[in-house]
């Protein structure tokens, strides 16, 4: 299991699941001899960590069906022993990767269901001992899957909250254990949600503050293993993070510069492991934010460019898993941002080619899921481009039907 977790973190993603499918086998072949609870913990964990490199691989689906393979098994651990706090940790974890999964998914009332039994347990735990470190921090991971889901349901106040909860307590962990590189990692991650809310809030510098915290601690981490590639990512997206702010705030210079400080880390990152689609995807929003930069400059075939290459990435993503609606979206701003620059151009009809396309993705995922504030806001917008391109084009009787 150790060589498997190992491989991961380095990004070798296919060695990583083959450790974790021996793991897996061993398991299996002892419980098949005997019941015994070592066995079915690791059974539990193998089926764990099998699920975290089918995620990484972009297997959404048998990731799932991993996790859920992963809490069968920790419930009956925990139906023999409920006392056991180690079993009913693992259980809670066990919760919180289905939510994760049905969150990816587009099902948000699912994932918040799951959620909550996670920090039920979390709670209880950190209750029984609040000097166990680990239970506190399972608990702030709680609050925070909590808050992403109250985020995606537009409810920004209540993100916050969560947020804001399970920062405290990640802040008084480090501080007892400043050494401790998850906590720290922890810690930065909690900045950036927060950051995240302070700025769809418009509160660009509360968020360029939090964003520079979250910054601040991932450098450290990269710099203390330069081969660590969750702790690089990180140190990419914080990059991305600041530039975001600093677009907004109309710094288009030092957008582009941070942009593409993070955009160097994450093509390396892709290009060492072609089969991890997260940082695939890292990629393609690399490329999407240095577009909106130039687009925003003047330079339309550069924008354009830029735009294409992230499109060509999330094709290949979207295709390989149809039901990961999070790069559904993806492929829809893409074909958005390139209808954009093609109006820009003045080529209308291949512009209101490309915004249609973004259209029938945006109404399947708004049919799916009608409470997702964002999918019905990006398909509000998409209406209003094509009637707007209708418009340009003289056809008025179709541009009201958009409207």
């Amino acid at each position: 299991m150790l060589h498997g977790d190992i491989r991961l973190d380095f990004g070798d993603v296919a060695e990583a699941l083959l450790a974790y499918r021996e793991a897996l086998e061993t398991a299996q072949a002892a419980l098949a001899d005997r019941s015994d609870g070592a066995w079915w913990h690791d059974l539990s964990v193998s089926y764990d960590r099998i699920g975290d490199a089918l995620w990484a691989q972009g297997d959404l689906v048998r990731a799932l069906e991993s996790y859920q393979a992963s809490v069968d098994s920790a419930l009956k651990l925990v139906a023999w022993d409920s006392s056991n706090p180690a079993w009913r940790r693992d259980l809670s974890t066990g919760y919180y990767k289905i939510g994760d999964a049905l969150q990816a998914q587009g099902d948000l009332v699912g994932a918040l269901s799951n959620y909550q039994a996670s920090v039920d347990i979390e709670r209880n735990l950190a209750a029984s001992d609040s000097s166990e470190a680990i239970w506190q921090r399972g608990l702030s991971v709680g609050y925070n899957k909590i808050g992403e889901v109250r985020q995606a349901q537009g409810d920004l106040p209540g993100a916050l909250e969560y947020y804001r909860t399970a920062t405290e307590i990640v802040q008084k962990l480090t501080a007892l254990d400043p050494s401790n590189a998850a906590l720290q990692r922890h810690l930065s991650a909690c900045y950036d949600n927060i950051g995240d809310v302070l700025q769809a809030q418009g509160d660009l510098a509360g968020a360029l503050s939090c964003y520079q915290a979250g910054m601040a601690i991932a450098q450290k981490l990269a710099a203390t293993d330069s081969y660590n590639a969750t702790w690089r990512r990180d140190l990419s997206v914080g990059h991305d993070n600041i530039g975001s702010v600093l677009q907004a705030q109309g710094d288009l210079v030092g957008a582009l510069m941070s942009y593409r400080a993070g955009m160097e880390i994450a093509r390396k990152l892709a290009a060492a492991d072609a089969s991890n689609a997260t940082w695939q995807r890292d990629l393609s929003v690399g490329y999407d934010n240095i577009g909106e930069v130039l687009q925003a400059q003047g330079d339309l075939a550069g924008a354009l460019e830029n735009y294409q290459a992230g499109m060509t990435i999330r094709q290949k993503l979207a295709a390989a898993d149809s039901h990961n609606t999070e790069w559904q979206r993806d492929l829809s701003v893409s074909y958005d941002k390139i209808g954009e620059v093609l109006r820009q151009q003045g080529d209308l009809a291949g512009a209101l080619e490309k915004y249609q396309a973004g259209i029938a993705i945006r109404q399947k995922l708004a049919a799916d899921d009608p409470s997702n504030t964002q999918w019905l806001r990006d398909l509000s917008a998409s209406y209003d481009e094509v009637a707007t391109m209708l418009k340009a084009q003289g056809n008025l009787d179709a541009a009201l039907e958009n409207d």
